[in-house]
């Protein structure tokens, strides 16, 4: 026998002095691995078609956010459809040395479709988080570059940084006796590679993300401590007010009057006596408190309505500044739900990059073991959270998804309904 037959028949993962890097073989040929694989992949091709089509037919989620959730939706769908090709529905193990062969190896057998779609989520994501980041702490840099044709190309150049950043796949995979191998011009070259990898993987996008959610999360709890700071002080200020301008009224008619009453009693003996010469001043005494009740009446009429006007403007105070604390809350709960986004993904995709970063510093990383199998379905399997956490996280998608699948569901009832119905008329007619 060859010795590199032997070579190849002891370690699976390696043809003479050449590493395979995702050989086929080993646990990726048993059936309950493949199954897992399969429901991962369908699982995040039906969810990901959902949150396209709610967020396309529901007008309130067509915002800036939604666009880039939209696009990561359809990284994870295309995710899931290579997942597949690539470990479903598994590839000849026998490759031709031709031109297809070489193509095949560079494009398939590298499973590049797949790192161009991890790196365009996590691009995604990242513009999410700036441009949440913009729209909290800078507005007005927000108003004038994060338009539509800006995130459409933005979103559009992801895909081109994800070829670029695993372009290094295309020169190092080549067909070496019917198998797809990675030939490294030096070691270091592929440490460096390694170490690149994932640090523009993981490492950048997560700084920016930490930076940006910690920027606009600070900026975001100011305006919330201000807006309840105002609206405390709105209602300490009302009640002053309006007993203030209670206080500035004319007392009433039946004051005046009982304090008539305890003036004649106290100068009852001097009216006795002066009966006579008072009548005349008694007379004008009472027509001057005529008009005096007259003017109060007016008054009193009047005095409620400047109240309730000052009232009806603080309750439209008070209303929007509890507006102004809704928007506020409402952003911070789509960052949260962002959050949680990007930390499901970290965590799914980290053990992946670091099993990726061993091989490439010279570990003897076999590629067709279950710890390797086990890093990528938890990486695959972040494809398919997604549509779950918006469910969770968002109420208005939550709504969205509620009124699709209830209007499935009532237009297949109506068709039933006619069917019979039909049928019913079909035999009466018989």
């Amino acid at each position: 026998m060859d010795p590199m037959d032997q070579k190849e028949d002891s370690d699976h993962h390696q043809i003479g002095d050449y590493r395979i890097p995702w050989s086929i073989g080993g646990l990726e040929k048993e059936p309950w691995v493949k199954t897992i694989y399969a429901l991962i992949a369908i699982v995040g091709i039906t969810g990901n078609l959902l949150v396209c089509v709610v967020v396309r037919r529901k007008r309130s989620l067509s915002t800036k956010t939604f666009r880039f959730i939209f696009h990561l939706a359809i990284c994870d769908l295309v995710t899931s459809v290579f997942l597949i090709a690539l470990h479903v529905v598994s590839p000849p193990a026998h490759i031709s040395s031709g031109v297809g062969g070489q193509i095949a190896c560079k494009v398939f057998y590298s499973k590049l479709p797949l790192w161009v779609c991890f790196v365009a989520s996590v691009s995604t994501l990242v513009m999410m988080k700036i441009e949440r980041y913009l729209a909290v702490v800078h507005p007005v840099k927000h108003r004038m570059y994060c338009t539509k044709r800006v995130i459409a190309n933005l979103l559009i150049s992801t895909w081109f940084v994800g070829v670029f950043i695993n372009s290094f796949f295309l020169y190092v995979s080549h067909v070496v006796n019917g198998r797809c191998i990675q030939t490294w011009p030096s070691g270091l070259v592929q440490s460096l590679i390694g170490v690149g990898n994932i640090l523009a993987k993981i490492f950048v996008p997560v700084g920016i993300t930490c930076y940006c959610y910690l920027k606009a999360m600070d900026t975001l709890s100011e305006s919330e401590k201000r807006l309840r700071e105002r609206r405390l002080s709105q209602f300490n200020t009302t009640s002053p007010v309006v007993e203030s301008e209670y206080s500035n009224t004319e007392p009433s008619s039946d004051a005046k009057d009982d304090r008539k009453a305890s003036t004649s009693d106290e100068d009852s003996g001097l009216m006795d006596v002066h009966h006579h010469q008072q009548g005349g001043k008694q007379s004008e005494q009472e027509n001057a408190a005529s008009f005096n009740q007259r003017d109060e009446r007016t008054r009193s009429h009047r005095q409620p309505r400047r109240i309730r006007a000052s009232s009806c403007g603080d309750r439209a105070s008070v209303r929007n500044k509890a507006h102004q604390l809704w928007q506020v809350r409402a952003r911070k709960q789509i960052l949260h739900m962002l959050c949680v986004v990007m930390v499901t993904f970290v965590i799914s995709w980290v053990p992946n990059q670091i099993l990726f970063l061993s091989y490439n510093l010279g570990a003897n990383v076999d590629f067709t073991k279950w710890y390797y199998h086990a890093t990528v379905m938890l990486a695959f399997a972040n494809s398919c959270m997604n549509p779950f956490i918006y469910t969770f996280k968002n109420k208005i998608f939550r709504v969205g998804l509620r009124d699709l699948l209830c209007f499935k569901a009532k237009r297949r009832v109506e068709s039933r309904n006619d069917t019979s119905s039909g049928r019913r008329r079909a035999g009466s007619t018989v």
